[in-house]
């Protein structure tokens, strides 16, 4: 009897170390989950899982739904132009808990409109696929 309590004490204690791993993140409601080609330019590491929605819900609707559930994590990087002037905006959410991008395992991206392919071009950045909807980027690494 001492043993098995022991081996429960070492097994709730192994548990107990591990790291956390944030809950499934939650998707905004209606937001369709989209196929997208992972490939090397998307300058995220090997083995890195990446999840993509859109909805065609207000960049600020989705920002105040993902506001109450995330911390927010600041970009320093400004969002890019378009070609034709429109501007992008985006923001970051720490799904475990972090507030630096550097130190995040799991994070999420959302952005108007929707950068679906991008390919750098001569030195300069051809953006192909964009569309005008909420892109919501859920992103785990390992």
């Amino acid at each position: 009897m001492i043993l098995k309590g022991l081996l429960c004490l070492a097994a709730a204690s192994l548990i107990a170390a591990s790291p956390a791993r944030a809950a499934e993140p939650k998707i905004y409601p209606g937001a369709k989950a989209e196929v997208v080609e992972a490939r090397p330019g998307m300058g995220m590491p090997p083995g890195t899982k990446i999840r993509f929605y859109t909805t065609d819900a207000s960049f600020e609707k989705v920002l105040a739904f993902y506001k109450g559930l995330y911390p927010e994590i600041a970009m320093a990087a400004p969002p890019p132009m378009l070609p034709a002037g429109q501007k992008v905006v985006w923001a970051f959410f720490g799904l475990d808990g972090k507030t630096d991008l550097t130190a995040s395992k799991q994070w999420m991206k959302i952005q108007r409109p929707a950068i679906m392919d991008a390919r750098m071009e001569g030195g300069v950045m051809k953006y192909i696929d964009v569309r005008d909807v909420t892109l919501i980027q859920f992103i785990e690494s390992q």
